[in-house]
């Protein structure tokens, strides 16, 4: 057999599972802490610096998320479910100190994150939206508060309003309350002429209503009050009105809890009176809800605002809600509920104080025209933030919150559909589709469900609730315990494939009709190399490499590296470089997590019972060399 001689130009394209025949002459059959630089070819990767020992005991099992305010504040976050000793929540800068964590009611804020039947890696979810990391727990399902409206009760269980709308001459009003009847007549006209003597006649609207007042002096059991020509009636049982005048009613009416239009509304009544305004009889959905407010006191003139139908619960119940960890102007940081919590504190003698937001109210309409957010009753997947709303992912649907408004997951009328608005929409398809990570891309947001992935956008240039819509793009399986993570033009996501996993590439090309979207086999030719149970997956943009970290027994001490390049050419884009490998931790028994930042590669790794912070170089290039 004779010789075969060829040039090998470089070793940067990674290993290659492949025959040797169809093996690439830049490939290998196995690379191990090698750095396939597109600059320098293969060189060694540089070596891991240990930056601090961060804990003596071990996390267990925990969730690690990066919280990158901005270039100065930068911290690892470890959640870990509520076990005896452990705080549930510890946060370390990047040269390894811990974080002062002050927990709003220890046993509520650490049972949020679970207990020890927890997989937190894969149940536990975190994102940083400015001063604010929102962590959810997807076993955790969200519910209305048992408190009903009206928030402040009214005085009286059984109420009504007499309105005089119109004093009338030889008019004749007739009230009638629980079968007890009052008659006022007025005069028959303003000036009266009997021979000589001219009798002039003064009516008014507040006389006939107190005139009416004071007929029901003997009726025992009912309270009256008045307040110009309105007449506030209260019993603390059942009470029946009814009232009569010559003209159809044109001149009195009495009100209980609903009217068909507002006009029918005196601008006179009591502090919380509440109304509802029917509209159609036969449409639920245009009735609303009033309540009134007097300019001043407790009983007179004023408005009639919106407001949520009495019986109906209408506040968020925080405690199954995501919690947030919030750093203090102090620099410490709180973990606990979104429940209006304010801190305060001292800084160098001057007083500072946080206020921690609520979940907004329902303050408007009712459980069919102001319905309960659809995360009501199902576990929130993921969370986000698009176009200036706080978003969730919760079953098959989106919900936004209001713009501006991060915690208002209620519309503020129901009279009409505002812009600003919540949206709720679901992504229909064929199949159930459980939307798991939301990612924003190209000014649309990218939403996998298990099997589908989905666009989430406005049908014009602004998202409004009429515009909101999700069509489906590619049906991809993912693996739904590795959250998926934008690098340069692409989503890379995982799919499980048995004892090993699989990275694709997800893309959009073109716009509008144009539109398409694949996802590129990234580890085709390494099928059988990335182990499964991949649980963290971070991106280094700059130097273009992909680093992943598996919780499979017997690769706990490794990163797996994807190193790739893509290059512009006559025939449009071309991926130049696409290399696999791993980095190995010799000693380690577990990297349990690592993060890319600035070109530098933070782990949190695991020694015996030891936790360490290292740092390494994830540069393309070699290190400069120190100076001096």
């Amino acid at each position: 057999m004779s010789l075969v001689s060829y040039n090998i130009p470089n070793l940067v394209q990674g290993v290659s599972q492949q025959p040797d025949a169809q093996r690439d002459p830049s490939q290998g059959e196995i690379q191990i802490n090698g750095m396939s630089s597109i600059v320098e070819g293969l060189r060694k990767r540089d070596p891991s610096e240990t930056v601090a020992l961060v804990s003596n005991a071990d996390f267990g099992d925990c969730y690690i998320h990066p919280i990158l305010r901005d270039n100065v504040e930068e911290y690892i976050a470890v959640l870990i479910p509520n076990t005896s000793g452990i705080p549930p929540v510890k946060v370390f800068d990047l040269n390894g100190t811990e974080q002062t964590v002050n927990l709003a009611a220890f046993s509520a804020a650490g049972s949020y994150l679970g207990d020890t039947n927890t997989d937190a890696k894969s149940e536990i979810r975190a994102v940083t939206i400015a001063d604010y990391t929102f962590v959810t727990n997807t076993t955790r399902i969200p519910a209305m508060d048992s408190a009903t409206a009206p928030a402040v009760a009214r005085p009286a269980t059984h109420e009504a309003l007499i309105w005089v709308r119109a004093a009338t001459y030889g008019q004749t009003y007739r009230v009638n309350i629980n079968g007890t009847e009052v008659t006022v007549t007025t005069a028959v006209a303003p000036v009266v002429s009997d021979g000589s003597t001219v009798t002039e006649n003064r009516i008014s609207s507040e006389d006939i209503a107190q005139n009416i007042i004071n007929g029901f002096s003997s009726l025992s059991g009912v309270s009256f009050a008045r307040s110009g020509a309105v007449i506030h009636v209260t019993s603390s049982s059942a009470i029946t009105i009814s009232v009569t005048d010559a003209r159809s009613g044109a001149d009195i009416s009495a009100i209980f809890d609903k009217v068909q239009a507002f006009i029918e509304l005196p601008t006179v009544a009591p502090t919380g009176y509440q109304i509802t305004i029917e509209g159609d009889p036969g449409n639920a959905f245009d009735d609303y809800h009033v309540s009134f407010l007097p300019k001043s006191g407790t009983f007179g003139e004023g408005t009639w605002s919106e407001t949520v139908r009495p019986g109906d619960k209408y506040k968020i119940m925080p405690d199954n809600m995501p919690h947030v960890l919030v750093r203090q102007p102090d620099g410490e940081f709180y973990f606990g509920r979104v429940d209006g919590t304010t801190r305060s504190g001292t800084i160098d003698g001057v007083a500072w104080e946080l206020k921690i937001p609520s979940w907004g109210e329902r303050i408007a309409g009712d459980t069919t025209t102001a319905p309960d957010p659809s995360f009501i009753g199902h576990p929130i997947n993921d969370i986000f933030i698009y176009k200036n709303r706080l978003g969730f992912l919760s079953d098959e649907n989106v919900i936004l919150s209001r713009v501006r408004s991060f915690f208002d997951f209620f519309p503020e009328t129901v009279t009409a559909v505002l812009d600003t608005d919540p949206i709720d929409v679901v992504a229909s398809n064929n199949r159930v589709s459980v939307l798991k990570y939301a990612v924003p891309y190209q000014d649309e947001l990218i939403l996998f469900s298990s099997q589908y992935q989905f666009r989430f956008n406005a049908a014009e240039t602004v998202l409004t609730p009429a515009t909101a819509q999700i069509t489906v793009l590619t049906q991809f399986e993912i693996d739904t315990n590795v959250r998926p993570q934008l690098a340069g033009g692409g989503i890379i996501f995982t799919q499980a494939n048995g004892d090993f996993s699989q990275f694709r590439e997800f893309s959009v090309r073109g716009a509008g009709t144009a539109l398409t979207a694949d996802a590129q086999d990234l580890s085709g030719y390494v099928s059988a190399f990335v182990p499964s149970s991949i649980h963290n997956v971070t991106v280094n943009d700059t130097s273009n490499a992909v680093f992943a970290v598996s919780n499979k027994t017997g690769f706990k001490d490794r990163i797996y590296v994807y190193k790739y390049f893509t290059r512009t050419t006559g025939g449009g884009v071309e991926r130049a470089q696409s290399s696999w490998s791993y980095w190995d931790f010799a000693g380690a028994d577990e990297i349990l997590a690592a993060v890319c930042i600035r070109e530098v590669l933070f782990s949190l790794v695991r020694y015996g019972t030891k936790v360490y912070l290292e740092k390494m170089p994830a540069q393309d290039r070699s290190p400069e060399p120190p100076t001096g």
